[in-house]
């Protein structure tokens, strides 16, 4: 529809609403199940958006000017889209010979050797533990969005990495894989981390309709920050999302994974869910639960679920049998991990801008997580922990155009040696 019109929205059960022509102007009209419907009487309607399957905020010219109007949903018998007819070329005619003689140039469409820059991502952080940190992504992609390559780099105190990713996903099962490689700083004990890594996967997506998308994927990782762990993994996934608009965050969000892994002759399971919802006045709640079992906990060979502060570059592994712990500087193991997240955020539309200073400010967020953990780190020692984050983020625009987001927060866990800890994340796209 993209020469006649534009898609506009889908509903709950996945029919599609777009914007085209009608016989007097422009209307919207429905695809569903393989026919168009004509939604509206109306044909002065240039953009709609979805209230509920039922009703819908519509744009209409007025002789006035612009007007915004909620509308209720119909069809019609008489609902194909209006398109004007065109003279055609005559068969019998020279220019149709001369079209049906000449080829035109073409060749076969190679994905990798159509790769082209994409973005450059750079991120700057401070962690109290790790010190100054910088992340690096440029990512090459194909114009059918299809093919990404990207070529990584993360420095902090310990080590650094330069890491090259590959992601496929034209066809219903995506795959793809990441290599890295680590240089070790000697000031620093880095003896129980291998000097490279990589990890690969396959994901099929069972649904991807609407809203809703299920996939199941299988995952080998031979994480950079191990030594002896090289998990295989099965998970399923299944995620709702609708954010809308300019929103900040998901207005609605319902997802659940699940998994089972294998590293070593021991079998590790778990599971993850995840709910979040809009409320007045741009702000949002949200509620998070995980519980992850292993057969046996042994710290010397790392088998068990990983506890683990994975602030920096952790996007580069697909074991899911760990948790990510802020508050935990160092890396440990448990046999079984329960944990349950509040979290609440407000965001504001405080904006300031500048006619020559480059850096501007479109609107900032607060947010607060409450975690609680129950850890059994063998079958005779557990431990409860409860974790607070109280944090800010700014969306700010330098020279009126990059978006360069900044976050700060504040870590405090009572149970912990470090009970204090600070981070400060600096980035943008390019």
């Amino acid at each position: 529809m993209g020469h006649y019109g534009f898609v506009c929205d889908i509903d709950s059960r996945g029919a599609i609403y777009f914007i085209a022509s009608s016989k007097h102007g422009s209307t919207v009209y429905q695809f569903y199940n393989g026919a168009v419907k004509r939604v509206n009487e109306a044909d002065n309607i240039i953009d709609f958006k979805l209230l509920s399957d039922k009703k819908a905020l519509v744009v209409t010219i007025e002789a006035n000017g612009y007007a915004y109007s909620i509308i209720s949903l119909d069809s019609f018998v008489n609902s194909s889209v209006y398109v004007r007819k065109v003279i055609a070329v005559k068969k019998s005619s020279a220019l149709y010979s001369k079209l049906l003689t000449k080829k035109p140039k073409s060749k076969a469409y190679n994905a990798l050797t159509q790769l082209e820059y994409s973005s450059l991502s750079p991120l700057f952080s401070y962690d109290s533990y790790y010190g100054v940190g910088v992340n690096a992504v440029a990512s090459f992609v194909d114009p059918l969005f299809q093919n990404q390559l990207s070529l990584q780099g993360s420095h902090n105190k310990e080590r650094d990495i330069v890491a090259t990713s590959y992601d496929n996903t034209a066809f219903r099962l995506n795959f793809g894989g990441d290599y890295y490689q680590v240089f070790k700083n000697k000031n620093y004990d880095n003896s129980d981390k291998r000097d490279n890594g990589y990890d690969l996967y396959a994901t099929f997506l069972w649904l991807e309709e609407g809203y809703w998308n299920l996939s199941s994927t299988l995952a080998y990782t031979r994480a950079y920050n191990n030594i002896y762990r090289t998990p295989l993994t099965l998970s399923f996934d299944m995620l709702n999302k609708k954010q809308y608009g300019l929103s900040k965050y998901a207005n609605k969000l319902n997802a659940l994974s699940l998994f089972i892994s294998e590293d070593r002759d021991n079998n590790m399971y778990g599971a993850t869910y995840t709910y979040k919802h809009d409320l007045p006045w741009q702000s949002y709640f949200g509620i998070q639960g995980s519980y992850l079992k292993s057969d046996t906990m042994d710290f010397a060979n790392e088998k068990g679920i990983e506890l683990d502060n994975t602030f920096t570059f952790s996007y580069l592994q697909s074991d899911l049998a760990t948790l990510n712990v802020p508050s935990f500087n160092i890396k440990t193991y448990a046999q079984e991990v329960k944990m349950a997240e509040l979290s609440l955020a407000k965001v504001f539309d405080g904006s300031l801008y500048f006619y020559s200073f480059p850096l501007s400010l479109q609107r900032e967020a607060l947010y607060a997580k409450q975690r609680h953990y129950d850890i059994d780190f063998t079958n005779t020692v557990s431990k409860s922990y409860d974790e607070t984050t109280v944090g800010a983020e700014f969306d700010l625009l330098f020279i009126h155009k990059l978006e360069v987001p900044l976050s700060l927060e504040w870590i405090y866990n009572k149970d912990i040696r470090d009970s204090n800890q600070v981070r400060l994340l600096f980035g943008g796209s390019f």
